[in-house]
């Protein structure tokens, strides 16, 4: 069963794992935060194997920033779902941290690699992956 969390920016910048802080996954817009148990143990399991800092480049987005963005109308950044990730020397090892996300349970996969990040997103339906070179 899936636990979702919704925090205020006003709470204070929360430790939500050992390498992730409540204001990484922020919308600029807005102070609600949400952001779901499961992502949070993907990307802290990533940033263990990788053994470097990943920067969270969107995490929670409100309605009117996932338009700002060019965002699709069921994006799961709006549920808390999704992040979107990179790290230095991600181009790399993005196939293989891609493949590692899916195996520790995520169902979103976007290999994005002009633009050098993964996005990563915990969706209830069968997996899905897209690419953009």
């Amino acid at each position: 069963m899936r636990h979702t969390r919704v925090y205020n920016k006003n709470d204070g910048d929360i430790q939500l794992r050992k390498n992730f802080r409540l204001f990484e996954f922020a919308s600029s817009d807005t102070n609600l935060i949400i952001v779901t148990d499961e992502l949070l143990d993907i990307l802290q399991a990533i940033r263990d194997k990788i053994g470097k800092p990943i920067r969270v480049t969107s995490g929670f987005r409100s309605e009117a920033m996932n338009k700002k963005v060019g965002g699709t109308a069921n994006s799961r950044h709006k549920l808390g779902l999704a992040s979107d990730i990179t790290f230095n020397g991600i181009s790399k090892v993005l196939d293989e941290t891609a493949d590692f996300a899916i195996e520790l349970g995520a169902r979103g996969i976007g290999r994005y690699y002009t633009r050098k990040f993964i996005h990563i997103d915990v969706r209830d339906e069968k997996l899905m992956q897209w690419i953009e070179e």
